[in-house]
């Protein structure tokens, strides 16, 4: 049977956070309560630089500054029994450069204090983006009119989890942007980047696959961001053992630049 073309919107919330190379940093914890180590680190397939980020939760509405934690060993193994050591490098930084596969599990332990926290994540195979589209829709008084389309295949035959995020004119556009192929499994597939942009205007989309932890975690962290959860103040479930909060997230990346016309 052939694939489909499936158009689709997004899921999405406002959010700055996510600590790589090109976004920011956010204390998610809004409770009072005993400060708790905060690990995040995101694995990106190929050979690139591995950071992790170690630090402690505060009060949401404390004025006291981040603490972060230098004093910590972390490691990096995977299922094949290799292992690396992290570096230390200031502001509860570690870093080491290395080739990550995909089909791969990672596991990161990090230790500080007699504790030790463990996660793992499987690194997916990339999808590739096939190209970008635009659609001109009629908004009167308005200059931003162009709707942008992400085109790509996903693949059949098993649970793929997806995040979008889109460079407009040099700016991260900090839209939380996340989804499944749960409605469009093994589909040829058209995804709004849910915003309007305007003639001229320069793009760079990046589709990065991700496990179902990951996807398990921006499912928990959308409501918290916009406040449109039903329950008390929370955080958001990540993957960590051992009473960490955070992520340790490996993915894939497809990326694509356009020019709206």
């Amino acid at each position: 049977m052939s694939a489909k073309t499936i158009c689709l919107c997004g899921i999405f919330a406002i959010a700055g956070l996510l600590f790589t190379s090109c976004e920011k940093i956010i204390d998610v914890d809004l409770n009072s309560a005993d400060p708790k180590t905060v690990i995040e680190a995101n694995l990106r397939e190929g050979d690139h630089l591995f950071q992790v980020h170690v630090y402690q939760t505060k009060d949401y509405f404390s004025n006291d500054p981040t603490v972060y934690f230098d004093d910590a060993s972390v490691r990096l193994s995977d299922d094949s029994g290799e292992s690396t050591d992290l570096t230390p490098v200031g502001n509860g930084t570690y870093e080491v450069q290395m080739i990550a596969v995909a089909g791969k599990t990672y596991t990161l332990q990090v230790t500080r204090n007699g504790e030790t926290f463990t996660a793992s994540s499987t690194l997916p195979e990339v999808t590739t983006i096939k190209q970008i589209t635009y659609k001109e829709v009629e908004l009167p008084g308005e200059d931003d009119n162009q709707e942008v389309y992400l085109r790509f295949d996903d693949r059949a035959g098993e649970h793929n989890y997806y995040r979008i995020l889109v460079t407009a004119n040099d700016t991260l556009d900090y839209q939380l942007q996340y989804f499944d192929d749960k409605y469009f499994d093994g589909n040829d597939v058209q995804w709004s980047l849910n915003d309007f942009y305007s003639q001229g205007d320069r793009l760079n989309v990046e589709l990065r696959s991700i496990d179902a932890a990951a996807y398990k975690y921006y499912l928990t962290l959308a409501p918290i961001l916009t406040g449109n959860d039903d329950t008390a103040p929370g955080n958001p479930i990540g993957n960590w053992q051992g009473g960490a909060l955070g992520y340790f997230i490996a993915y894939s990346s497809s990326r694509i630049d356009g020019v709206v016309p």
